[in-house]
């Protein structure tokens, strides 16, 4: 996508807690394809997302999140070198949060943004009560078995293997004894498909970021009250903020473009109505 709008960069950094480490042996990379948009759900977005486990803890996240500071980095040398800005499409993410999971004790910490702030809430309803089941299919080489369970307002199908002692699974999914491989919704809104799991030859350490703690309600209220308040013309990059701004001397193209982009901006945060929690 490629933008010929003013720019406001506002920049902030993370702080880190140093008491808590989630440290993770392998990169599992899910292929998520999905429908964003309840009015039209033929209209299917796909996108690569992250988990990094171990036997005992984990983090699931987005590209943008995993590879920030890549991102952010290309981003700043296009603004510095050139008038108009390429985002690339891996660059934004409709999986905004990151879950901090204990696979011992099915704990789960979330984190966040509501515009640049962070948060931090602990899942309720967790750990998951998993239904498994008899029915088996080979998938990817692995021997899968069928598992189901109700979540946030939606029924999932869940494929997990054995072969891959691994309790966990994308996005909040874990608590089976093995792998998940595949899950989908019963409306095949949103389906998750792994696509490759690598044991990292060095451990990749997350520090769990500072961030203002909340309950999920309270959360959920704020979030809600932002949405109710939001201005069509900004948008979240990793690290990076950037608001349509208009100036003195524009010329009319300039201000048609700026016009143009808050439209968009508008229309695709309209579009985010059929998210993955359902409540």
């Amino acid at each position: 996508m490629k933008e010929k709008i003013t720019l406001l960069l506002l920049f902030f950094s993370l702080t880190i807690f140093a008491q808590e480490e989630y440290t993770t042996d392998y990169e599992i990379q899910y292929e998520v394809n999905y429908s964003i948009d309840s009015t039209n759900l033929e209209n299917k977005s796909t996108e690569i997302v992250y988990l990094y486990t171990d036997s005992k803890k984990s983090v699931f996240m987005s590209y943008p999140e995993a590879f920030e500071e890549e991102i952010k980095a290309d981003l700043l040398h296009q603004i510095k070198t050139q008038n108009k800005v390429n985002i690339p499409k891996e660059a934004s993410s409709n999986f905004g949060k990151v879950f901090y999971k204990d696979l011992q004790s099915g704990e789960v910490l979330t984190t966040e943004k509501i515009d640049t702030k962070k948060y931090v809430f602990q899942e309720d309803k967790l750990p998951l009560k998993w239904t498994v089941l008899e029915e088996t299919k080979e998938i990817l080489g692995y021997q899968a078995q069928k598992a189901k369970v109700d979540f946030a307002g939606r029924s999932y199908e869940a494929w997990f293997t054995l072969e891959i002692p691994i309790s966990d699974g994308p996005y909040l999914f874990s608590g089976l004894p093995g792998l998940i491989i595949e899950l989908y919704d019963s409306e095949k809104h949103y389906h998750f498909s792994l696509k490759s799991i690598d044991k990292l030859d060095e451990k990749r350490v997350f520090e769990f970021p500072k961030a203002k703690e909340i309950t999920k309600n309270e959360f959920l209220k704020l979030q809600k009250k932002a949405k109710e308040n939001s201005k069509h013309d900004t948008t979240n990059l990793p690290g990076i903020q950037m608001k349509v701004v208009s100036h003195d001397g524009m010329s009319q193209e300039e201000k048609a473009d700026n016009q143009a982009a808050k439209r968009r901006i508008k229309e695709n945060k309209a579009k985010k109505n059929n998210l993955i929690e359902r409540n």
